[in-house]
């Protein structure tokens, strides 16, 4: 991953392990994979409006399924952690040029 392309497409890749890995030893404790955490942290967050999950093979979508009977792990405590080990302040995307390219098509 330490291609010029794939850094030239998510710049902060780097930070986004970092990140994740902060994330790790509360999906250990609560017993759950960090697939299973991510979703639930959304299905679970009141500014998040829908959950849109992709998986390639059977079997990841059955990890993906299981994130609902995680979501009851979420605890206001549990959420408090998460915030302190990776504040997460939601941003409006922006402009990228892209939107004129696409009201031209669409």
């Amino acid at each position: 991953m330490n291609s010029d392309v794939w850094k030239s497409f998510t710049p902060d890749f780097a930070d986004r392990v970092v990140k994740a890995d902060k994330l790790k030893p509360v999906a250990d404790k609560l017993g759950i994979s960090m697939a299973e955490l991510a979703l639930a942290w959304c299905v679970s967050n009141e500014n998040v409006s829908t959950v849109m999950i992709g998986a390639k093979t059977p079997a990841q979508l059955k990890q993906n399924l299981k994130a609902i009977e995680a979501v009851d792990k979420i605890t206001p405590d549990i959420k408090a952690e998460i915030d302190e080990l990776v504040p997460f302040v939601p941003e409006l995307p922006k402009p990228d040029g892209s939107e004129m390219i696409r009201e031209q098509h669409l």
